[in-house]
C-alpha cells in the first residue's frame, strides 16, 4: 500500500506514455479501433476500456464554499454481444439533503461503428438521458447508447459537482474487463491535507506531483494548490475468483480522506486522530455510548443467573435466553436504531441493537464484556492505519469468562454459545474497551468441519447394491447445515428419501447429524463390477480456475472434509484394483490432502481427508493448491474394481 499527503511531493521518474498514443482523442475513432475483432492482450474479453481519465479539482464559489468537481472520460470498445450491458450507463449522486444535493451535468456520448468503409457516429440528445430515483438517498442519471453492434466503440463524459470533501470519490483503475489506459489527477488545495491510499497489485506508469497553481486569493490570503497524477496501463480485468473475501480488499484503486484542515486564521481541524480516541468519541458522543451504560431488564438478569456460580454459566444463560427471546430485523448496522428499553418491548432490532443489550446484561451479571467494531466481509477490511469510523458497520461482543475469551452474537437463532456470523470472520475487530481501542482477532477455535460416512452393502434380495449415509457437522459445518434444514431443507442431500433422519437438530452445543440410505453408483460389465468411491463430494469441481492469482486465498475459516468410505465385499466377489495412497501438502502444512486405501478379505476402505489450516493463503502458493486441488478430484473419480470370483 502506497500513501501520499499534501506536503509530501513524490516526484517519480517515468517514461511517459500518453493516453493519445494508443487510443484516439474524445469524439474521435480510427478505422482500426473500429476494426479490431479482439483484444491482444486478453483474447476472451467481451469489451475494453480503451482510456478512463478522471479529474478531482477542489475550487471555491463565492456563494457557495469550496466544492470538488469531478470530471471524467471513458472509452469502450466491445468486441462481443455478451459486452452490451456496458453500453447502458447509470451514473448515481448523492440528493438526500436537497440544501447540499450533489449535480451531474455536461454529459456527451457518442456511439461509433464501421458502416462499410466509413464510420458511423451518432450522438445523444439531452432527451435521451434519464433521471431516475435508485433510492431515498441517490438518483440516476440514465442513458443507453443506440446503434450499439459487435466491434462498435462506445464514449462519455460527465461532470460531478459535490459539497462533499471529507471522503472524495474513489478513482477504480482496474475493473471487469481489461483497461488500456487509466490515470486521475487530483487539484487540492493547501487548506486540505487527505491521505491517499492505493490499494492493489498493479505498479503505477506514471506518478507525480507538483505545485499548480500560485497566488490564488481567498479572504485577503494567498494560496496555492497541488496537483497530484497517477496512470496505469495494460491493466487486466478483475477477475471473479474463488474465495475473495471482498474484491475492493484488492482492485487497484485510489482512496482519499481528509485528515486536517488548515485555514488562515482558524484553529487547525484534525480529522485522522487515534484509534483510542475514536472509540473514546464513540463511548462518550453517540448513542452507541449511551445504550451502553443502561440497565434495561436488570430483573430478568438477577433471575437468570440466580444460583449460577461461575461467569461461564451466567454467560449462556443469557445468551440462550436472548438468542431465543429477540429477532433481529436483518439490518447490519453499526449504529443501535432502538433504545434497549424499547427493544425489550419490540423483542425486534438491527444486528447492534440486540448485542448492545446483550452486553449490558453480561456485565450487570458480573460478567466483563466489551463490544467489538469489526467490518464485514461484503463491506471490505479494515484499514488499522486509518483511523476512520466508517470502515465499521457491525458490532458483536467480546467476554472474558473463567480465564477464557468469547466472541457472541444474537442475530442467528441457530448460532451455539461463542460464535459469530460468517459473514463477520473478517480478520480483527477494533475492541471498545474503556478507551484503550485495542485490536483482537476475530477468528477462534470453530472450524467449517463436515465427515461423510459411506458403508455400502450388497442385498442380495434385491440383487443391488445400498449406500447407509451418516454425515456430521461440527462448527460452522454445523451452523450452515442447520440453517439450510430451516430455510431451504429441499437443498440438503438425502432430504426427500423416506429414512432420512436428523439428531442433535436443536442442541446448539452439539455436533449435527444427518442420516439416510440411497441406491449405489456402480456399473457391472460382465465378471467386473465398478464402484465409485466417492459420487457426491463437497469439492465437485477445481474452485481455481485462473493460470495466475495475485491476491490471496481467503477461505473465510479453517476447514476440514474427511470422507470414509466401506464396502463390504459380497460374497463370491474379491477385490481386483483399489485407488492408490496419495499424500499432497503445501510448504507449512497450510493446505493438505491424504488419501488412503485399505482391503481385508470381506471389506475394503477408501479415506479422503482435505485440512485447510489457516484461513488466509499467501498467492504465493496459489500454483500447488491449485494442483492440489486437481490430484484431489483425480482420486476423487477412481473406483474400486471387484471381480467375480471363478467356482473351482
Amino acid at each position: 500500500m502506497q500513501k501520499f499527503s499534501i506536503f509530501w511531493l513524490l516526484w517519480v521518474t517515468v517514461s511517459i506514455v500518453y493516453a493519445s498514443d494508443t487510443t484516439s482523442p474524445f469524439g474521435q475513432v480510427t478505422k482500426a479501433e473500429l476494426s479490431e475483432a479482439y483484444y491482444p492482450l486478453d483474447s476472451a474479453a467481451d469489451a475494453v476500456i480503451l482510456r478512463n481519465n478522471g479529474k478531482v479539482r477542489i475550487s471555491y464559489l463565492e456563494d457557495k464554499g469550496f466544492r470538488a468537481y469531478y470530471t471524467r472520460e471513458i472509452k469502450i470498445k466491445i468486441y462481443r454481444s455478451s459486452g452490451f450491458d456496458w453500453a447502458d450507463v447509470a451514473l448515481p449522486y448523492y440528493v438526500k439533503d436537497k440544501y447540499k444535493a450533489e449535480l451531474v451535468r455536461d454529459i456527451e456520448a457518442f456511439s461509433y461503428t464501421l458502416d462499410g468503409d466509413a464510420i458511423q457516429k451518432t450522438g445523444l440528445s439531452r432527451k435521451d438521458i434519464f433521471t431516475e430515483e435508485a433510492n431515498e438517498a441517490y438518483s440516476l442519471k440514465k442513458f443507453a447508447f443506440p446503434n450499439v453492434r459487435e466491434g462498435s466503440i462506445i464514449e462519455y463524459k460527465y461532470t460531478l459537482v459535490s459539497p462533499y470533501l471529507f471522503q472524495l470519490n474513489d478513482w477504480e483503475f482496474q475493473r471487469e474487463i481489461p483497461v488500456v489506459w487509466s490515470e486521475y489527477e487530483a487539484i487540492i488545495p493547501a487548506f486540505y491535507e487527505y491521505q491517499m491510499l492505493y490499494r492493489g497489485y498493479i505498479p503505477f506508469e506514471e506518478n507525480d506531483a507538483e505545485v499548480y497553481q500560485k497566488g490564488l486569493k481567498l479572504r485577503g490570503y494567498t494560496y496555492s494548490t497541488v496537483k497530484y497524477h497517477w496512470a496505469v496501463k495494460d491493466i487486466p480485468a478483475f477477475a471473479d475468483e474463488s474465495f475473495v473475501g471482498n474484491k475492493d480488499d484488492y482492485i487497484a484503486k485510489l482512496t482519499f480522506q481528509l485528515v486536517k484542515e488548515n485555514f488562515p486564521g482558524v484553529a487547525v481541524r484534525d480529522y485522522m486522530s487515534s484509534w483510542p480516541e475514536l472509540t473514546k468519541d464513540l463511548r462518550s458522543l453517540t448513542d452507541y455510548g449511551k445504550f451502553l451504560k443502561r440497565k434495561d431488564g436488570k430483573e430478568i438478569v438477577y433471575q437468570l443467573t440466580e444460583g449460577l456460580s461461575s461467569d461461564t454459566e451466567k454467560a449462556q444463560a443469557i445468551y440462550n435466553h436472548l438468542n431465543q427471546k429477540l429477532r433481529w430485523n436483518g439490518e447490519i448496522s453499526l449504529y443501535p436504531d432502538t433504545s434497549p428499553k424499547d427493544l425489550l418491548k419490540q423483542q425486534t432490532g438491527n444486528s447492534t441493537d440486540l448485542n448492545i443489550l446483550l452486553c449490558n446484561w453480561l456485565n450487570m451479571a458480573g460478567v466483563e464484556a466489551s463490544p467489538v467494531l469489526l467490518s464485514t466481509r461484503a463491506h471490505g477490511r479494515i484499514q488499522t492505519k486509518y483511523p476512520e469510523i466508517n470502515q465499521f458497520n457491525y458490532s458483536v461482543v467480546r467476554i472474558e469468562a473463567d480465564s477464557k475469551e468469547y466472541l457472541l452474537d444474537i442475530t442467528e437463532s441457530t448460532q451455539p454459545f461463542g460464535m459469530i456470523p460468517i459473514y463477520c470472520l473478517n480478520h480483527q475487530g477494533l475492541l471498545v474497551d474503556s478507551d484503550e481501542g485495542r485490536w483482537i482477532s476475530l477468528e477462534r477455535g470453530d472450524v467449517y468441519q463436515i465427515e461423510n460416512y459411506y458403508t455400502l452393502e450388497y442385498q442380495k434380495a434385491e440383487d443391488q447394491f445400498r449406500t447407509s449415509v451418516s454425515q456430521i457437522f461440527r462448527g460452522y459445518g454445523a451452523l450452515t447445515m442447520r440453517q439450510m434444514l430451516r430455510d431451504q431443507p429441499q437443498r440438503v442431500a438425502g432430504y426427500t428419501s423416506d429414512n432420512f433422519k436428523v439428531f442433535d437438530q436443536d442442541q446448539l452445543d452439539k455436533a449435527l447429524r444427518v442420516a439416510y440410505t440411497r441406491q449405489s453408483d456402480i456399473t457391472q460389465l460382465g465378471e467386473y463390477v465398478y464402484i465409485e468411491t466417492f459420487p457426491r463430494v463437497p469439492v465437485a469441481e477445481n474452485p481455481f480456475k485462473a493460470i495466475d492469482r495475485k491476491h490471496p486465498i481467503d477461505y473465510s475459516y479453517r476447514r476440514t472434509y474427511k470422507q470414509t468410505f466401506n464396502i463390504q465385499i459380497p460374497e463370491g466377489y474379491k477385490v481386483e484394483e483399489l485407488p492408490q495412497n496419495l499424500s499432497f501438502a503445501l510448504e507449512g502444512n497450510t493446505v493438505q490432502f491424504i488419501f488412503q486405501t485399505q482391503v481385508t478379505a470381506v471389506s475394503a476402505q477408501v479415506v479422503s481427508l482435505l485440512r485447510i489450516n489457516h484461513s488466509l493463503i499467501a498467492p504465493e502458493q496459489y500454483q500447488q493448491l491449485r494442483k492440489l486441488y486437481e490430484e484431489m478430484l483425480v482420486k476423487h473419480q477412481e473406483k474400486i474394481v471387484l471381480q467375480k470370483v471363478k467356482a473351482e
